[in-house]
């Protein structure tokens, strides 16, 4: 079986941790970066203590500058490419990432959004909380793991998990539910792509 180099692009990094452990049990799977767009957290705080590299790219140092986008674009290409990655998984990174980056990882690039897209694109945390304000009309709330296109969390659905929305007192009791789902999926996609499924 094919051993795979994975690099995991993360927000805060709070998926990090369980992603870690499911591929322990996984011989040909092999998570040789993570890197943060918002910066330091636990994410790659973990990811150093398994001896993982690790890469910090704030986003904000660079999205209001002439040119941001295709010199971060051209940061992280780089880190990736140094770490000889055969397969992206973005878990809460907040940046759109353009045309050619998707191109040139194409069918190599998975994220997982917590929500049951098509419903709710767009920024995690307000996804959320739009689950959360909808929750007596829209009964299921979920997550979903899809390839990643040029559009806004628009690419095929690999897998998705479904919860019912109302029986949880708060929003955040609502966002720990859909996170220990958003795991589980994650592990299940790394299996598949272990196995070359996907």
């Amino acid at each position: 079986m094919k051993y795979k180099r994975l690099a995991l692009l993360v927000g805060r990094g709070s998926r990090v941790p369980r992603i870690l452990e499911s591929v322990k049990s996984i011989s040909n799977i092999n998570i040789v970066l993570v890197l943060s767009c918002i910066g330091n957290g636990i994410g790659i705080s973990r990811a150093r203590e398994n001896g993982i590299n690790t890469g910090v790219l704030e986003w904000s140092n660079y999205k209001n500058k002439a040119g941001g986008r295709e010199i971060f674009t051209g940061n992280v290409r780089r880190m990736l490419d140094d770490s000889g990655v055969d397969f992206v998984i973005m878990a809460g990174w907040r940046v759109l990432m353009p045309e050619s980056f998707v191109k040139a990882y194409a069918g190599r690039i998975v994220n997982v959004h917590p929500s049951l897209l098509p419903k709710y694109r767009g920024d995690g945390d307000r996804a959320i909380e739009e689950q959360w304000r909808n929750r007596h009309e829209d009964l299921k709330a979920g997550c979903t793991v899809h390839f990643v296109d040029e559009g806004m969390d628009t690419g095929a659905i690999i897998s998705q998990f479904e919860i019912d929305s109302i029986g949880f007192d708060s929003v955040e009791e609502l966002a720990e539910a859909i996170h220990k789902k958003e795991d589980l999926l994650l592990a299940g996609c790394i299996k598949l792509i272990s196995e070359g499924k996907i």
